[in-house]
């Protein structure tokens, strides 16, 4: 008989904080991306096939969150973009899913970097609000 050792992943064991505001009222579908705004390394080869690597210093991500319009989080994010545009305090931001503690992103510095954007459709279920937030050193277990 067979061992099945993979957990199906589940969006109810996936937590994610902006600021202490708790993400709820995901999309379906892709709800969070998270990507790195740079590589880690370059490299040069020389001309007698010698390779030099140098790591990059720029550790920061840009995280794309996708939630309904019709939930109390969506409207707190757009009060924090405010807050951020007036005030220009950072926040931590974390991205945890409790099952795989391995698979955890956390940045004690973010920032939303622009207002939502706004899908409109005939289709509740298209209906997305947008929010790309830079996460600065960002921490990717």
């Amino acid at each position: 008989m067979a061992n099945e050792t993979r957990i199906a992943f589940s969006p109810l064991n996936h937590k994610i904080n902006l600021g202490g505001i708790s993400v709820t009222g995901f999309a379906t579908g892709t709800y969070l991306e998270i990507k790195p705004n740079t590589t880690i390394s370059d490299y040069v080869g020389g001309a007698d096939g010698e390779v030099h690597t140098n790591l990059i210093a720029n550790n920061t991500a840009t995280a794309t969150l996708n939630i309904f319009p019709d939930n109390p989080t969506y409207k707190l994010l757009r009060v924090a973009t405010v807050a951020f545009q007036t005030t220009g305090v950072f926040v931590p931001f974390t991205s945890v899913n409790i099952l795989d503690p391995l698979d955890t992103t956390f940045s004690a510095n973010s920032n939303i970097t622009t207002h939502s954007t706004d899908k409109y459709s005939q289709n509740a279920g298209d209906m997305v609000r947008s929010y790309e937030i830079l996460l600065h050193n960002a921490i990717r277990v």
